[in-house]
């Protein structure tokens, strides 16, 4: 994973999984992330982990422009239930974008056709995944 302050990020296969260790990264870090995504050649997946799940208006875009560039689902993990629950009503006008809780991994990418890449991404997410709980378990002390 690469890591900086405030997000993580890597492919495994044709899956981009990112960590959020804030509610929302900041600009600097999501430049390095929109510079890695515009390396990619192919992509079917796009997989978030948040606690909080916001992005700016300038992030919203970016994360649209590589939407409409593979044509990728969005894959959303988060404990927010009002997000989840405005990505679910999307999907039923068309969004290819899923909700879901943190620990809902695996039906993630099971609705994107890459189950077999469960053990893997966390496997190599962990210490992202693992710093990004405890970020939250520390705002929330």
């Amino acid at each position: 994973m690469q890591e900086y302050k405030s997000i993580a990020f890597d492919t495994i296969e044709d899956v981009l999984f990112v960590v959020h260790y804030t509610p929302q990264p900041d600009d600097a870090d999501w430049a390095e992330l929109t510079k890695f995504t515009d390396t990619l050649k192919g992509l079917s997946a796009f997989v978030v982990f948040t606690f909080g799940a916001t992005v700016s208006a300038n992030q919203r875009k970016d994360m649209t422009n590589l939407s409409d560039r593979f044509g990728h689902t969005l894959c959303l993990l988060t404990d927010s239930r009002m997000t989840r629950g405005m990505l679910t009503a999307l999907s039923w006008f068309g969004v290819k974008v899923g909700a879901y809780g943190p620990e809902d991994l695996k039906a993630a990418l099971a609705d994107c056709d890459r189950s077999h890449l469960h053990d893997r991404i966390l496997k190599h997410a962990k210490n992202s995944l693992d710093k990004a709980r405890a970020a939250e378990a520390a705002r929330g002390a």
